[in-house]
Order: C-alpha cells, then sequence, then structure tokens
C-alpha cells in the first residue's frame, strides 16, 4: 500500500467527516466496538482487542483510531505487513496523530524498510509544513472542525524531530544534526526537543552543544524525564545558578 496523498485530499476528506460526526448524536456501533476494544487493549488482552478493532472497521474501514489500535497490536505481534497497512489507514484518515506517525516508522524499521521510513518522515514533515495555523478560526464559531489542521500544525517540530530520530538511527549522523537544528529552531525552549538534541550531541562527541542544549533544558524544566541522568551520562554539572 503506496502513500500517494496531497495536503488538498487529506483535508477535504477531514471536512466531510467532521461534518458527518456533527451530525450523529448517538454512539455508533463502529465506536461502540472500538471502545470494548481499548478497554481489552489496556488489560494487555491483544488478541480478543483485535477482534473487536477488525469489526469496527467492518463499519468504518478507514477510521483512525481503530486502524491504528489494530496495527499498534498487530506491529507487537509480530504482523509488520498487516501493522503497516493498518497504520498508513490511520495517518491518511488523521496524521495529526504523532502515535501514528511513530508506530508506522518503527513498524518499518523492524521490516527492515529504512529507507521506507525516512522517505514516510520526510514526506509527513514536508506536509505538514504546508498547514496554516487554524486556530484564529476558532473565534466565533460555534462548530470548530480544524482539530486535525490545528494538531499537524503545533507537531510540525515533532514531524522533524522523528526525521532526525530516524536518520540517527540509520547511522545517518549529518543529515541527523541537520534535522535536530531544523527541530530545535521550531521548538528552541521546549525541554524534551532541547533533552534529545543533548543527547544526540554527546552520541557524536560534540561536549560543548550537549552540554549547552542540556543545561538550557534544564533552566526550562528541570523535572524533564531522563534529564538528570542525560546530563549525568553526558558529564554536565547540574547547577541551580
Amino acid at each position: 500500500m503506496k502513500l500517494n496523498v496531497t495536503l488538498g485530499k487529506i483535508l477535504l476528506s477531514l471536512a466531510a467527516v467532521a461534518f458527518l460526526g456533527g451530525l450523529t448524536g448517538c454512539e455508533s456501533p463502529a465506536a461502540k466496538l472500538r471502545t470494548e476494544g481499548l478497554g481489552l487493549y489496556d488489560k494487555g488482552s491483544y488478541e480478543p482487542a483485535l477482534q473487536k478493532f477488525d469489526a469496527a472497521l467492518q463499519y468504518d474501514q478507514f477510521d483512525a483510531r481503530s486502524n491504528y489500535y489494530a496495527g499498534a497490536i498487530q506491529s507487537k505481534l509480530g504482523k509488520y505487513e498487516q501493522a503497516e497497512y493498518h497504520l498508513k489507514l490511520a495517518w491518511q484518515a488523521d496524521p495529526g496523530r504523532p502515535e501514528v506517525k511513530e508506530a508506522l516508522a518503527e513498524t518499518l524499521v523492524r521490516e527492515g524498510k529504512e529507507d521506507a521510513a525516512l522517505d514516510f518522515l520526510e514526506r509527513d514533515a514536508a506536509l505538514t509544513a504546508q498547514v496554516v495555523d487554524p486556530r484564529p478560526l476558532k473565534a466565533g464559531k460555534m462548530l470548530y472542525t480544524k482539530q486535525v489542521e490545528e494538531r499537524m500544525y503545533l507537531g510540525k517540530a515533532g514531524d522533524r524531530l522523528r526525521v532526525a530520530q530516524i536518520y540517527e538511527k540509520i547511522g545517518d549522523m549529518e543529515n541527523a544534526k541537520v534535522n535536530y537544528r531544523k527541530a530545535l529552531d521550531m521548538a528552541p525552549n521546549d525541554p524534551v526537543f532541547l533533552l534529545a538534541a543533548g543527547r544526540f550531541y554527546a552520541k557524536t562527541g560534540d561536549r560543548a552543544t550537549a552540554g549547552a542544549a542540556l543545561r538550557k533544558a534544564y533552566s526550562i524544566d528541570p523535572t524533564t524525564p531522563g534529564l538528570v541522568d542525560a546530563m549525568t551520562h553526558a558529564g554536565v554539572a547540574i547547577s541551580g545558578n
């Protein structure tokens, strides 16, 4: 299954889904099955949960959440080809969800398709880069249907970070560095991004840049998970000053 989509096609389909969703007030059979599947998934009952998600997809084969969880389960079970199919459908239905992008990229890597994972993340980042901030449209609107576009807009830096991380994973450190810089340009004061970049620079032996990123992250939010360990590992002194 190839991903051959444009921003216009995606936004048109999302608008139709949002409009139809606003016309229905009661829980659909697909939503009920999905809810049951989520309960089983949270308990670790993956096979029964998969049956629920598959049943939900009989009603709506393009439902983003059912496809995501079906794909996540298939990936856990080592059925990567089926996982890839569902995760691509989930992304096409809702390209604003980071968990879908991460799961699809990871599944492709597990299949040995590192180039396909990189191609997907690069095209995803290019797609979200076209999205204009829709939040001003909220003013005076009783029905706001731009939630997906909003997630895409707010997730641009995260998309670029995922590109950097996949380059790092396949050992292309030069392109990884370029994309870490781009991610930090988009989110220069986000401690999670600073931590990720700091770890990368420490890994490549650039202690000065790593230290600067980690110290900045600490100054913004010293409780960022994993930050103190990363500073200790990189030999960066923790100071309250």
